[in-house]
């Protein structure tokens, strides 16, 4: 297990700092309220991915300008001058 290039043994210590900083009420409350903030963030990234496969991509003639805009008006190659 390595949690941002920290191995189960540096985790460890610092989870004892912590207790011995803060003692274990303020430890447990600190450990609910990260909790709520990593479950808040995944709820974020969820509907913002969920968002964006909603979006309609445009086809790459669109892109590139190969495709006319669309005016609302049919175009009828033989009234052209």
């Amino acid at each position: 297990m390595d949690f941002l290039g920290t191995g189960p043994l540096e985790l460890l210590i610092i989870l004892l700092v912590g207790l011995l900083v803060l003692g274990p009420v303020r430890v447990v409350q600190m450990a609910r309220s990260a909790g709520k903030v990593v479950g808040e963030i995944q709820r974020a990234a969820g509907n913002l991915t969920s968002a964006l496969d909603d979006i309609e991509t445009p086809s790459p003639g669109k892109i590139n300008g190969d495709q006319a805009w669309d005016t609302g008006e049919e175009e009828n190659p033989a009234e052209k001058h």
